[in-house]
């Protein structure tokens, strides 16, 4: 089902992002990071955990997990006018501290939703 918080629309089955009813892009790492993330939302979910989920079987750097991160941010225009959903906790990890709404769309019978 929908995940929703902060006027955004998250379906991570269908792999989709919307805001205001309108499709974000986003890539596909920063995607992943994001779910893992709302689904454990009030959560530190540790950046190894978060390797780990987002890249199976890969050794990758942490330095990729800062990319993605802040791609994500930049999509979730986290940091701006007062929003904040996503919070570093240092030398542990990130926790989405957005308020999750689960099973529910942005409201009433829309269109674009899968």
């Amino acid at each position: 089902g929908a995940l929703s918080f902060d006027g955004f629309c998250l379906f991570p089955r269908q792999r989709l992002l919307f805001y205001a009813g309108e499709r974000l892009r986003i890539g596909d790492r920063a995607l992943d990071i994001l779910i893992v993330l709302v689904q454990r939302q009030g959560q530190v979910v540790s950046k190894s955990n978060l390797l780990e989920s987002v890249w199976p079987e890969l050794h990758v750097e942490e330095g990729n997990l800062r990319v993605h991160i802040l791609s994500l941010r930049r999509v979730l225009c986290d940091g701006k006018a007062g929003r904040r959903l996503i919070v570093t906790v240092m030398g542990r990890g990130y926790a989405f501290v957005g308020h999750v709404e689960c099973g529910k769309g942005t409201g009433g019978n829309r269109p674009w939703l899968p």
